[in-house]
């Protein structure tokens, strides 16, 4: 039994769960979200006796929970570093397409790790029933303009999957979890269960093939948020549902839809802001909260969304006094963008150019200083001293050079110069970033414990990854690579328990979450929709001729979850910049383009945006401000502030002393 449950934007969502959990009469009810947020409001209004009966799940965490808990195999599930090697290996089985690559690991590694993305979609919309990928079609015919590196790719497509499968054996890995788990069904008994699916878009054939096999056991309610009132008559805001709709209901018989709307409803109170920069972005949200937002009392009272996660730290660097005690932050900030990072990508950097001398390493002065200029993050003593020292005889000496012979840095440089397996490498890194973390601290040093954190948690991710591949010896270049790679999918977790105050979060955490008052951060092309048009392996004919899904589905995805969050809110407040900031011109979203336009046909006439230009009205934190009678510093802009949170000494050298 399928029922699909299309519930207006005007009610609330998690209301509306919470009412199909306690009604149903199932024994057990497993829950799956498209994301973990609605989950912890949801869990947040169920009394202790629903919470018991109901199981949560992510639809991903979901999946791979159902195959190892039935399959009778012994199975080996791959962590993303196993996987790239693993690709890797599939690659270098091929030894022309390993040599048109790069012939080199380091340099097919980032190879390695696009056609493991590519490959789990490819099973993801496989039929069930093949393990090959079939290309029946010629695509010599099809012209298309692609990297050298990726034409070689494409053209030995069809021989590189068929290997993957042949070598995957008992391993198992994303779009390969949901084939086990579709096979798996057939065995199965899920009698007295019920399966609620919310918020999920467009479905990969094989997530559509389990909702199908599901439903031909037990109860399924598939529930959907969507416009059932046409708010915007002018365009067409929800396709996405649309389309995930006439998807399911052309491979799933007997579709019982549910309708679920209020009688009446109320367009919310949509407000635009133009700024010329993210600082005047954040100062005028700040004075805003500061004044009308002081106190909330219901997580879903206000909320901030922020497209762009790299904003959050001057997001936090501006939070009126206020509110930082009754802020919920359920967004995960890069790893790249910390400062541990930075410390360890230009540590590494000093040991891949340090040159081995009869008396030392020689390494040139610009890279050693860029190292030395994270000594703030160093708890150490002695390393911080001597980093300290480094910089001093640089600056008072003019040296190009640096020779270095003894001390704590030159003992690291001589580890981290051999070539060693990943697991030694991981003791290497546990005992470098030692140094940024001590054993007794002051609990009000908040900026020490974030550093420290980060620190662990960038260890732990390592030492989870690498098991399967702990053995395989690297050298620095090839472990640089390495680690840009899998940084990029590290994300420092502010989620925080209980939901209270002001919810800050990013555009997809948002999911499923309706809120009375919004504000909506950096509403410009690039960011809302991004740019992620260009994929450096297929392009985008490519992908939709192989019935993969393309930037148009993505695109569509983005403006489904602008919009419902937008038409979902009673207040919103939308902020975007134009102009130029670092040389680089900003335009307004092509989704305000359309929210402008539609306010001027509904309200006939042209409305006026106003231009950002509010001073702070509350109290600055005095630990950013420079009070120095010579400096001819008139305001902070991003890059200030930036130079400052990084190292306040190279920010005191550059724009108070005036030093080039």
């Amino acid at each position: 039994m399928f029922e699909l449950h299309l519930v207006d934007l005007s009610k609330d969502m998690i209301d509306y769960l919470k009412d199909l959990i306690i009604n149903s009469e199932c024994k057990k009810i497993f829950f799956i979200s498209a994301n973990k947020r609605p989950i912890r409001f949801l869990e947040q209004r169920l009394d202790i006796d629903y919470l018991l009966k109901t199981d949560f799940y992510v639809f991903d965490d979901f999946v791979k929970e159902f195959v190892l808990k039935h399959t009778n195999d012994s199975v080996l599930y791959q962590s993303n570093l196993e996987r790239y090697f693993f690709m890797l290996d599939v690659i270098r089985s091929h030894n022309h397409v390993y040599e048109a690559l790069g012939r080199e690991d380091k340099k097919v590694f980032p190879w390695a790790k696009r056609l493991s993305s590519l490959f789990s979609e490819i099973d993801k919309n496989l039929p069930i029933d093949t393990d090959t990928l079939d290309l029946s079609k010629n695509l010599d015919n099809i012209y298309i303009e692609m990297l050298k590196e990726s034409d070689t790719i494409l053209s030995n497509i069809k021989t590189l999957y068929n290997t993957y499968r042949k070598q995957m054996g008992n391993q198992i890995y994303g779009g390969e979890l949901y084939r086990r788990m579709l096979k798996l069904l057939e065995n199965v008994d899920l009698t007295d269960y019920e399966f609620i699916f919310s918020g999920l878009l467009y479905l990969s054939k094989l997530e559509i093939e389990i909702l199908k096999k599901i439903a031909s056991k037990t109860k399924v309610c598939f529930v959907l948020y969507s416009d059932n009132h046409n708010r915007n008559k002018y365009f067409n805001c929800f396709e996405a549902v649309e389309l995930t709709v006439r998807e399911i209901e052309r491979v799933v018989k007997n579709v019982n839809r549910v309708i679920s709307k209020e009688d009446s409803f109320m367009l919310p109170e949509i407000n635009f802001y133009d700024s010329s920069s993210c600082m005047q972005e954040m100062e005028e949200l700040s004075n805003r909260l500061e004044r009308d937002f002081s106190e909330i009392n219901k997580a879903n009272e206000v909320a901030v969304l922020l497209p762009d996660e790299s904003v959050l730290r001057l997001f936090l660097t501006n939070i009126p006094e206020k509110i930082g005690d009754n802020l919920n932050i359920t967004m995960g900030y890069p790893f790249v963008q910390t400062n541990v990072y930075g410390f360890l990508i230009r540590f590494l950097d000093v040991i891949y150019r340090a040159e081995i001398q009869e008396n030392g390493f020689k390494i040139d002065s610009d890279i050693l200083i860029k190292l030395c200029d994270f000594e703030n993050l160093i708890v150490h003593d002695g390393f911080k001293r001597e980093l300290i020292d480094i910089k001093r005889c640089i600056f008072r000496q003019e040296r190009k050079n640096v020779v270095l012979n003894g001390g704590f840095l030159y003992n690291l440089i001589c580890q981290f110069k051999e070539n060693v397996t990943l697991e030694k490498w991981r003791s290497l890194f546990e005992n470098l970033l030692s140094y940024l973390i001590r054993s007794v601290y002051d609990e009000k040093d908040l900026s020490f414990i974030l550093n420290a954190n980060i620190a662990l948690l960038f260890i732990d991710e390592i030492s989870a990854k690498i098991e399967g591949v702990k053995d395989r010896y690297v050298d620095i270049e090839f472990l640089i690579s390495i680690i840009k790679e899998i940084a990029k999918d590290i994300f420092i977790p502010f989620e925080g328990s209980p939901l209270k105050g002001l919810q800050v979060m990013g555009m997809l955490e948002s999911r499923g979450l309706k809120f009375d008052t919004l504000f909506i951060l950096d509403v410009n092309e690039g960011i809302l929709p991004n740019y992620d048009k260009v994929d450096p392996l297929l392009p985008e004919m490519v992908k939709r001729y192989l019935g993969l899904p393309t930037y148009k589905e993505k695109e569509l995805l983005m403006r489904y979850n602008f919009f419902r969050a937008v038409y979902s809110a009673k207040k919103v407040f939308l902020f975007y910049r134009s102009g130029e900031e670092k040389g680089e011109k900003y335009t307004r979203s092509r989704y305000i383009e359309q929210l402008i336009l539609t306010k001027e046909l509904n309200e006939k006439r042209r409305i006026s945006i106003p231009k950002i230009n509010t001073p702070f009205v509350y109290k600055k934190n005095t630990e950013l401000l420079i009070e120095n009678q010579n400096t001819n510093i008139s305001h902070f802009s991003p890059t200030h502030l930036d130079d400052y949170i990084n190292c306040p000494y190279k920010f005191y050298l550059r724009y108070v002393k005036e030093i080039k």
